[in-house]
């Protein structure tokens, strides 16, 4: 996260995020938007999208998560946004959600942003711009000390006996955990989820990381949902 002053025509942050029917579930609860198409997999099946279509807003909100934690961050308050929804989101979904510096107005603190969210096969399932103003505070607007931005663990083999003991330990200690695995991915995943289920921050990453388009796959999955690594 820099400061307003720092930032630049064409940075760009990005966060990823799967959709689960607990996102789902969540979102139904605080906006009572309990539509059948987005619940009732029977209903949905009988529509021509054959399946639940996930709330636009919901992943619209993904854009929020941005501006707010990375990209202006700390005193972001957003202003406007025209979204265009062009794919329909799925329930497991995993979403590449960015948004992209397009103008900059000094003197206003303003930025206009273009946002875009991403599926797994590359369709883009939402797009628009946007504006964001930058407060000005006694807080001020600063960037996340290093210790703090750097308190990411990746662990690959991260779902083996070893491995998922250090997941656990780091995830007791403070760490956000990315749980990497080659091939059991049903036990990388329940590892991630006994770490979020304490409270804690996990996310697991199939990765072979002796192939080196694989191990930078690794990196960015970690940098986009955590901000960082600080230790492998």
């Amino acid at each position: 996260m820099k400061p307003f002053a720092e930032i630049e025509i064409g940075d760009r942050e990005s966060i990823v995020r799967r959709v689960t029917e607990d996102d789902v579930r969540r979102f139904v609860e605080m906006t009572g938007d309990d539509n059948p198409l987005h619940v009732d997999r029977d209903y949905a099946e009988r529509t021509p999208f054959k399946d639940i279509v996930v709330h636009g807003m919901l992943g619209a909100s993904l854009v929020s998560t941005v501006i707010g934690t990375r990209l202006p961050g700390e005193g972001a308050l957003w202003i406007s946004q025209n979204f265009d929804f062009t794919h329909p989101v799925r329930l497991g979904d995993e979403l590449t959600v960015s948004c992209t510096v397009l103008k900059k107005n000094e003197r206003e603190r303003l930025l206009e942003l273009e946002a875009r969210a991403v599926n797994q096969n590359a369709e883009t399932v939402l797009s628009g711009t946007g504006r964001v103003k930058v407060l000005e505070s006694q807080n001020g607007h600063h960037e996340v000390a290093p210790a703090e931005a750097a308190k990411v663990a990746v662990v690959s083999g991260g779902s083996g006996g070893i491995g998922r003991a250090i997941c656990a330990r780091l995830a007791a200690d403070g760490w956000a955990v990315v749980v990497g695995y080659h091939g059991d991915a049903e036990r990388a995943h329940r590892v991630a989820h006994e770490i979020v289920a304490a409270e804690g921050r996990a996310v697991a990453v199939q990765a072979d990381v002796s192939l080196r388009d694989d191990a930078a796959s690794l990196v960015r999955r970690a940098v986009g949902e955590f901000g960082g690594i600080g230790l492998l």
